[in-house]
C-alpha cells in the first residue's frame, strides 16, 4: 500500500493487485504504466473468498449466532491467515498475550467529539478494525466483518478501566478492538484508550491506522484504501506447495539459535521483569520494514 502510495505521487498509476501480481521491482518498472490498473481500488466480492461451492447464506447464519448478532450486520466472512490463526490460539492458551492496550492523554486543544468521529470514520473504512474470528466446524478459522459503529466505554476512573479492560474476554466470536474516553472528574485529564487484539493489526498497519485518525481528525479526506480482504485472496492464488519447497530449500543449511536460551525445565517462558533502554533513534533506509525486524535482525547477528 505504501508503494502503491508513493507511484500515485509520481504519476505512475499501479494498484496493489499489480504489485501482487508482479511482485520483482524489474517486472513492475519494465511494464508499459498505461497497462497497470487504475487508481480505483479493486473490489473483492463479499463472501467470494469462502469457494464456490459454499452456502454462504447459511454460513452468515452460522458464524453470526457464534458472535452473538444479527446475520444482517455479518458484511464479509472470510478465511484467516496462518499468522491469525497461531495468535488466536496463544490467547486462548493464555488470556491476555498479543493485545495491545494503548492510552494516550489527550491535550486541551482537543476536540473530543471530532477526535471520536474521526476514528469512527477510519474504524467504518477498515474493515480488519470491525473484524472478530470465529471456529467454524468445517471452514476452521474465519475472520467475520461486522458492520456496527464504535462502542465507546466513558468512564471516569482509568486504573480501573484498564484493569477492568484487560478481564474482558478477547476470544473467538468477541469484538477484537475496545474504544474508551476516560475523563477525570477531579483534574479534568482525559485519555483515549485503545485496546485491540494482534490479530487485527501488525508493525506496518499501526502506523498507517493512526495517520489515517490524523489525517480526518485534520479535516482531510481519506482515499479509499485496498480492504485485507485482497491480501486473503492473494495468499489463496499462492502455489503452497512451491513455497514450502522454496524455504526448505533456502533454510536446509541454516543453524537457529535460540535467544535468550532457556533451561531445559522451562516449556512455556512467561516474563516475569521488564527491563526498559532508551536507545538513540534508529535509522534506515526506505524501506518496508519495521523496526522490530531491524532489532531482531541484529540479535540475529550478535547471536
Amino acid at each position: 500500500m505504501k508503494l502503491v502510495g508513493e507511484a500515485r505521487q509520481t504519476g505512475l498509476q499501479l494498484s496493489v493487485a499489480d504489485i501482487f501480481r508482479h511482485p520483482k521491482l524489474a517486472e513492475l518498472a519494465g511494464r508499459d504504466t498505461q497497462q497497470c490498473s487504475s487508481s480505483t481500488v479493486e473490489e473483492v466480492p463479499t463472501f467470494s473468498l469462502l469457494g464456490e461451492d459454499v452456502d454462504t447464506a447459511q454460513v452468515r447464519e452460522e458464524v453470526a449466532a457464534m458472535c452473538s448478532i444479527d446475520a444482517s450486520i455479518v458484511e464479509d466472512v472470510y478465511p484467516c491467515t496462518p499468522l491469525q490463526e497461531g495468535l488466536m490460539s496463544l490467547t486462548a492458551k493464555r488470556a491476555g498475550d498479543y493485545i495491545m492496550q494503548s492510552v494516550l492523554e489527550l491535550r486541551e486543544d482537543v476536540d473530543e467529539d471530532a477526535f471520536c468521529a474521526a476514528w469512527e470514520h477510519v474504524v467504518q473504512s477498515t474493515a480488519a478494525l470491525r473484524t472478530r474470528i470465529v471456529q467454524h466446524n468445517e471452514l476452521d478459522l474465519l475472520q467475520v466483518v461486522v458492520k456496527e459503529n464504535t462502542q465507546w466505554t466513558e468512564t471516569q476512573d482509568l486504573e480501573r478501566y484498564l484493569k477492568e479492560d484487560k478481564a474482558v474476554s478477547m476470544g473467538l466470536g468477541d469484538p477484537l478492538a475496545h474504544y474508551a474516553l476516560v475523563k477525570e472528574a477531579w483534574g479534568g485529564k482525559r485519555w483515549f484508550v485503545w485496546t485491540i487484539h494482534h490479530a487485527l493489526y501488525d508493525g506496518g498497519s499501526l502506523p498507517l491506522i493512526l495517520h489515517a485518525v490524523k489525517q480526518v481528525y485534520s479535516g482531510a479526506v481519506l482515499e479509499r484504501q485496498t480492504s485485507f480482504n485482497a491480501f486473503i485472496q492473494y495468499l489463496g492464488q499462492q502455489d503452497l506447495e512451491a513455497t514450502a519447497a522454496y524455504w526448505q530449500t533456502a533454510l536446509s543449511d541454516c543453524e537457529a539459535v535460540l535467544f535468550p536460551p532457556l533451561p531445559s525445565t522451562v516449556t512455556q517462558p512467561v516474563a516475569d521483569t521488564t527491563v526498559e533502554y532508551q536507545c538513540p533513534p534508529l535509522s534506515k533506509a526506505t524501506l518496508d520494514t519495521t523496526t522490530s525486524t531491524l532489532i531482531r535482525a541484529a540479535w540475529a547477528i550478535v547471536t
